[in-house]
This record gives C-alpha cells, structure tokens and sequence, in this order.
C-alpha cells in the first residue's frame, strides 16, 4: 500500500476480488508495527470494507490489540509492536 513511510511500519493489502486463491475471503490487511508507539495508517483502498479478525489472529491470542482500531473510511491505529491481521469476507 503506498502512503508516507513510517519507520518500523509495514502495511501490506491483499485484493482477491474474482475469487482465484480463496473462496472464502475477499481480502485480507496485514500490519507490523515494530515501533515502541501505536501508529495511525489510512488508505482509501482499506475504505467501506467489513473487517474482521481471523480466528487465528486477534485480541484472543494478542491481548495488545484490544488497543487496535479501524474505521469505515480506511483510518487504522495499530498498537506499538504488533501483527494485525484483518480479513474481509466475501
């Protein structure tokens, strides 16, 4: 995903719009925060989709991201030295 860098930030977005890898999911949003503070990201191809954790990922296993946040119009907020993990069904 472009946008400006932050150093220790790392925001990647996978798109499977026409269903060629998985039939389940539409597409998934990984952060790395390595940074020692929660970082704010947006990005309008992140926008008007229906996040949700995965169940392999989440506050379950990572009690650090009940701090996590997104909203509707792309903006994240990824606590300091996290994974998050985000999955849009189809």
């Amino acid at each position: 995903i472009t946008g400006s860098e932050i150093p220790g930030f790392l925001a990647l977005f996978f798109d499977d719009e026409n269903s060629d890898i998985d039939v389940e999911h539409r597409a998934m949003a990984v952060f790395i925060n390595a940074s020692t503070q929660p970082q704010s990201y947006r990005s309008h191809l992140l926008a008007d989709r229906q996040w949700q954790w995965p169940a392999e990922f989440g506050p379950a296993q990572d009690p650090t991201l009940n701090q996590a946040t997104w909203q509707a119009d792309g903006s994240f907020v990824v606590p300091a030295r996290s994974v998050m993990v985000l999955e849009e069904p189809r």
